[in-house]
């Protein structure tokens, strides 16, 4: 734990000192941080699952979308015809919707949100409401 402390102190000493020179830098001896350069549009969602375990809820989840800061999760009834989503931001990749009609069938879709500005919807998935 000590040395630990004692290399990130000289690593930041090295930083100061180098006052943003790369040649001085790589000539430290210690890695380099790499720029940071914009991520683009984020992928889409691959693992979507839709459980409902309690009267008039649905527990949702996806996997970890690299490069997103928050999640958009969209829902609608199956057979709505108005096509309009509902949608609910997250931070986390597992949210619950409560409030919705029992023994009725709901699709969901969820996008990573990051600084591109686009949402990439992963497929819908669907789940009958208990």
């Amino acid at each position: 734990m000590a040395l630990e402390q004692l290399l990130s102190n000289l690593g930041v000493y090295v930083q100061f000192t180098a006052l943003g020179d790369d040649q001085a830098l790589m000539s430290s001896g210690f890695p380099l941080r790499k720029t940071p350069a914009p991520v683009g549009k984020l992928p889409v969602g691959e693992t979507v699952i839709a459980v409902s375990n309690y009267i008039g809820e649905v527990s949702l989840s996806v996997n970890t979308i690299k490069g997103a800061s928050s999640y958009m999760w969209q829902y609608q009834k199956t057979d709505a015809t108005d096509g309009i989503w509902h949608s609910l931001p997250v931070t986390k990749t597992h949210t619950t919707i409560s409030g919705l009609e029992s023994a009725t069938e709901y699709s969901f879709k969820v996008a990573g949100v990051g600084a591109n500005p686009s949402l990439n919807y992963s497929k819908v998935v669907k789940c009958v409401i208990i």
